[in-house]
Parts: structure tokens; C-alpha cells; sequence
């Protein structure tokens, strides 16, 4: 897989486990929500005896480390970009293990929703 900037592509592929949701939300929290969601580039990176490389980002505890990817933006760059970035390293990500779905809709609005997505990608080794 070289670039994608569009999750959704991922839905029919056998080899990629795909969970979608849907979520009513009063107005209020709606709005909230819609204020507030980010998509998110998810990868793990684990060592050689399984150990997985956790961050604790401050607000969510120790978790695989995510960073948030604009619409329309290639996830596969951002997700090598970012975790380049913070490991001071070079990646390679070796494939989409997951995606995740969830799509926020106002319960009192017909045109209120927003869709949040993680992809979680496997690293398969880094480059020093």
C-alpha cells in the first residue's frame, strides 16, 4: 500500500479488520463532539521479544502512539512523518492492521454528523 487519504477504501479489503459504529447524540453534546474529534494515524511498534513502544500522551494515559490526520491528507505519509518525528528515526510501516470507525450523528438534526476514523498500522522494524 503506498498512500491512501480516504479510510472508507479500506471497508471491503478481506486482509483489514474494519469496525464501524454509529452514535445519536443530543444536540448539545453533538456539537461538542463535532468540536473536538480528530481522525487518527494509530501505530504500533512492538520489539522483538512483543514488548509494544506505549506513550502517555497526557490526557489519555499510556497508549500506541496516534497522531491526528486532516481530511484529506495521505494517512501513510503522516503516520511515517510523525512517528519519524517524535523516534528521531525513519519507519516502515509494514501494513493497516485495523480501522475504526465511528460516525457522531445530532439525534435532533438531520444534517448534523461528523466521522471519526483510526487506522492502526504495524511497524515492522525501524531504521536506524
Amino acid at each position: 500500500m503506498n498512500s491512501f487519504s480516504d479510510p472508507d477504501h479500506l471497508w471491503n479489503r478481506v486482509e483489514v479488520p474494519f469496525d464501524d459504529e454509529t452514535r445519536q447524540l443530543p444536540s448539545e453534546a453533538f456539537e461538542s463532539v463535532a468540536e473536538r474529534v480528530d481522525s487518527h494515524a494509530v501505530v504500533g511498534i512492538t520489539n522483538a521479544k512483543g514488548d509494544v513502544l506505549l506513550l502517555d500522551d497526557g490526557s489519555h494515559g499510556w497508549t500506541l502512539l496516534a497522531f491526528p490526520v486532516e481530511h484529506g491528507k495521505d494517512w501513510l505519509v503522516v503516520a511515517r512523518q510523525e512517528t519519524g518525528s517524535l523516534l528521531d528515526t525513519s519507519v516502515v510501516l509494514e501494513k493497516v492492521e485495523f480501522v475504526r470507525c465511528i460516525e457522531f450523528q445530532s439525534a435532533d438534526e438531520d444534517d448534523g454528523r461528523t466521522t471519526m476514523h483510526n487506522v492502526v498500522f504495524r511497524v515492522s522494524y525501524l531504521m536506524m
